[in-house]
């Protein structure tokens, strides 16, 4: 009996919140790429996916719904091409009832996957433009559900698992002391996003902020990542970067050991103004192999919330004009 009435209370609270307010959200941008040798190319935009992503979400006290689409044409007008997930906040709802939990407790439910964080600086994009952990086994129209546990000022940890697929993913976040942030997943038959090595795999990664222990007027860190596939050591990622400035210039240098070749990145950039930056960099991969060098150099300008970008870059040596390029695009959130 005691059951059925906390079910009825929890009905009752849901039903109460039905009309928060909503707020949309999204992102649109295009990137193109043109090629010495004539040839152009999009970049930075997945095709089959449409130039913008938008969002509609609805929170109340107990909880939030998620409603997450790319545009591409009419398409996105039908509800079977929008993705929907809830939040249900199990804490705050049992708080209600005069239970109060030590920890944040939330359920989620929908139609969504579970991504590992990092906490690695990436100065080069070198891992989150091309890297995220999950489970091939979690399909959104299998509708995974998943439990998050937060704790306040130290980090949290979530739970993820596909019922039909049969896909698990366990993952955490965690700031033990300022300046010190650790994070880590495991999954099984994984995926990197980039290639899908199978079987179970993990991710970890640290990152230190230096300046703030030893009281530096200048920023330092040091900051590693880890890919582990289990069963395939040849499939494995590592990274590395020191990364630091002062006032306007700042600069980075990063290794990377990607499926067990060796790469080196630097780059430096300059903060003209607030509105405008300038950077450069020099990457060589494979190292003691081919040893192939790139570069780039870029300009960011923002006004109005939208930023604009032109860069020019070359990658293979240089060797041919279709190695090298110039790049422009923008990007617009809202």
């Amino acid at each position: 009996m005691k059951k059925t009435i906390v079910l009825v209370a929890v009905l009752v609270l849901v039903v109460g919140t039905a009309f928060a307010a909503p707020k949309f959200s999204g992102n649109f941008g295009f990137d193109y790429k043109f090629f010495l040798d004539g040839d152009i190319a999009t970049s930075g935009y997945d095709g089959t996916a449409g130039a913008a992503d938008i969002s509609l979400s609805i929170s109340d006290d107990y909880y939030s719904i998620g409603l997450r689409n790319s545009i591409d044409g009419v398409a996105a007008l039908n509800a079977k091409d929008w993705y929907a997930t809830a939040t249900v906040k199990v804490s705050e709802i049992l708080k209600s009832i005069d239970i109060e939990l030590p920890v944040t407790l939330n359920a989620l439910v929908g139609n969504q996957n579970f991504f590992s964080s990092s906490v690695y600086t990436d100065p080069n994009s070198s891992e989150g433009d091309y890297y995220s952990l999950y489970s091939n086994g979690v399909t959104r129209a299998n509708i995974p559900f998943g439990v998050s546990v937060g704790l306040d000022g130290i980090g949290s940890a979530t739970v993820g698992y596909d019922l039909l697929g049969e896909g698990v993913f366990a993952g955490a976040k965690i700031t033990p002391v300022d300046g010190i942030s650790l994070a880590g997943a495991i999954v099984n038959d994984a995926n990197f996003d980039s290639y899908a090595p199978g079987g179970k795999a993990m991710t970890a990664s640290a990152a230190l902020d230096i300046a703030a222990f030893a009281g530096l007027d200048f920023d330092l860190s040091v900051a590693g990542s880890t890919w582990i596939a289990f069963d395939a050591d040849d499939q494995n990622l590592f990274f590395a970067a020191v990364s630091g400035g002062k006032d306007a210039v700042s600069g980075y240098v990063e290794y990377t050991n990607e499926q067990t070749v060796s790469n080196m990145n630097v780059g430096a950039g300059y903060k003209v103004s607030d509105a405008s930056k300038l950077s450069a960099g020099v990457g060589i991969s494979d190292l003691g192999g081919a040893n192939t060098l790139g570069a780039y150099a870029k300009g960011t300008y923002t006004i109005a919330g939208i930023t604009t970008f032109v860069k020019y870059g070359f990658g293979n040596n240089g060797e041919t004009s279709s190695d090298h390029y110039i790049q422009t695009g923008l990007d617009l959130s809202f």
